[in-house]
């Protein structure tokens, strides 16, 4: 291009076909990327569903749904994969908890590993190994002292970098 090594001026048609080239090669990219939808979203082994429900801490561990109700929170037997697409949101944990997170300041809570796979500029997908397994369920849940009148919930905590969002879901042992 003789304008950009000389410093001479573009003419109009080469500005123009140089912008129309570039808006052509940025369709052709944004159009081949994935599109996800956007919330968070657990993948159960049989359909996807999104987390609509998000607590809030207060006190001092207790957590408080500032979002939803408890009839809102899906209840799911494994969690494969979790896929967190919120634009300038991350995700910053995973972790998990009975019923009495809600009322108990020293309710047991434990901290789940999991691996993290970017998707796109906003799209993280999550797995930790024990939420896939039924052995890694039942041993989480005694951990926790989940039971059938206190069940358990896992959190997926997302952040903005100044407020953080816990999204919840029940998970249910296998019959």
């Amino acid at each position: 291009m003789r304008g950009m090594r000389n410093g001479t001026r573009l003419s109009r048609r080469e500005f123009v076909a140089l912008g129309t080239g570039a808006g052509v090669a940025l369709a052709r990219v944004a159009n081949a990327a994935p599109k996800f939808p956007v919330g968070v979203f657990v993948s159960s082994p049989d359909e996807t569903i999104e987390l609509r429900a998000y607590a809030d801490h207060h006190g001092f561990g207790r957590l408080r749904l500032a979002q939803g109700l408890l009839a809102d929170i899906p209840a799911v037997r494994r969690i494969p994969v979790v896929l967190c697409n919120m634009p300038n949101w991350w995700l910053q944990t995973m972790w998990m908890a009975s019923q009495r997170i809600f009322y108990d300041d020293s309710a047991e809570r434990r901290q789940l590993v999991y691996t993290a796979r970017r998707y796109s500029v906003s799209a993280v997908g999550a797995s930790a190994h024990e939420l896939d397994d039924s052995g890694g369920i039942a041993k989480l849940m005694a951990a926790v002292g989940a039971d059938d009148a206190n069940p358990a919930y896992v959190v997926v905590a997302l952040t903005n970098g100044h407020v953080v969002r816990d999204y919840l879901v029940e998970l249910r042992p296998e019959a």
